[in-house]
């Protein structure tokens, strides 16, 4: 996400006027219905226990509500996360709601405001509300890692907030679906996975590819998750098998081609196209390369990625392969350039 620029000790101006809020919310809306699938589900008592329309980003692995309109004057753009549980109500990770001229001095969470070059931001004042046992005591602010900043109302006053998209950005859509998944790792009480020591030199003792489907998720019964990565990197090391006898993974790295320890290749598989997917992707690649170089260094990332990474990677001498997944098959694009011969189209359906 670009931030705004010298964002430290940055101040914006809230935007109150009507027309640019709805302006604003309707751009968010169309960024999210490229490529969305539509659903509708109950949200709770709190929306009337009726189903709403839902905008569903299968890529994001987030969904948006349309916005709803109910009881004072409210309208409500709840947003949450993949996978939905199959039955009941869903439960909304964050809400970035419209205001409208009966509420805009009532709405504590979202907030639209310019910066000096006079680009609009959808912002956040952290405000999560509610009585989750996760986020009682805790802050969000505190919390997350996002440069926060000053924002100044008509009337001087001035709140806390955080930049979570700006207003008909390519990658607005993508920027808010991270900011609805870091909330939600925030309520779920922060907890991080431990990761793998890349430098460490135990054997790697397990299966040569990962475990696929669907696992139940504790402690929210009823939630599946399900494993796109392992699936992306499966196929990806099936179709690279088939013409190279030395693809092998580690501990650490997704596919290696070639000797561990001075590798000819190295993917590292992403199975999105956020910010902090890319950053962990660049980050990760080069620092397996301190201790094992690898003659070229791949990033495997989803076809939808922004052009500036795509420009990002070219100029950090990190090749890129991109993948697109339909309901049978999973089709990778640039895949022959880094692998000469080898087949760029795999079955959803795990190899024999």
């Amino acid at each position: 996400m670009a931030f705004p620029p010298n964002h430290s000790g940055l101040t914006l101006t809230k935007i109150e006027q009507m027309r640019d809020q709805a302006s604003a919310w309707h751009a968010l809306e169309r960024a999210f219905v490229r490529d969305a699938t539509r659903t509708k589900r109950s949200l709770g008592a709190g929306f009337g226990s009726r189903d709403c329309p839902l905008l569903v980003r299968e890529d994001l692995q987030t969904w948006m509500s349309k916005p709803i309109e109910i009881a004072r004057g409210y309208i409500w753009v709840p947003f949450g996360t993949l996978p939905m549980k199959p039955l009941g109500n869903l439960n909304m990770v964050v809400q970035l709601n419209r205001p409208t001229p009966r509420t805009r001095g009532r709405i504590k969470g979202a907030l639209l405001a310019v910066d000096g070059a006079g680009d609009r931001w959808i912002c956040h004042t952290g405000d999560l509300g509610g009585n989750r046992a996760g986020i009682a005591g805790k802050s969000f602010l505190g919390w997350t890692n996002r440069p926060a900043v000053d924002v100044v109302d008509s009337q001087g006053k001035v709140a806390r907030a955080l930049p979570v998209a700006r207003v008909g950005d390519p990658g607005m859509a993508t920027d808010v679906a991270a900011f609805v998944r870091e909330v939600a790792a925030f309520k779920d009480g922060g907890s991080k996975r431990r990761s793998s020591d890349p430098d460490s030199e135990s054997a790697f003792t397990g299966d040569s590819s990962e475990r696929e489907g669907a696992f139940a998720v504790a402690p929210r019964a009823g939630y599946e998750a399900v494993r796109h990565h392992a699936m992306v990197r499966n196929r990806l090391a099936h179709l690279l098998s088939d013409v190279r006898p030395d693809v092998t993974r580690d501990l650490a790295r997704d596919i290696i081609v070639g000797k561990p320890e001075r590798p000819e290749l190295e993917f590292e598989v992403k199975p999105l196209a956020d910010p902090q997917s890319v950053y962990t992707a660049i980050g990760q690649l080069m620092m397996h390369s301190v201790k094992h170089p690898a003659r070229r260094r791949v990033a495997v990332l989803p076809s939808r990625l922004r052009a500036e990474y795509r420009s990002a990677l070219g100029k950090l001498g990190i090749d890129l392969v991109t993948f697109t997944v339909n309901r049978h098959r999973i089709e990778f694009d640039g895949l022959d350039r880094v692998v000469p011969g080898v087949a760029s189209v795999a079955s959803l359906k795990p190899p024999a």
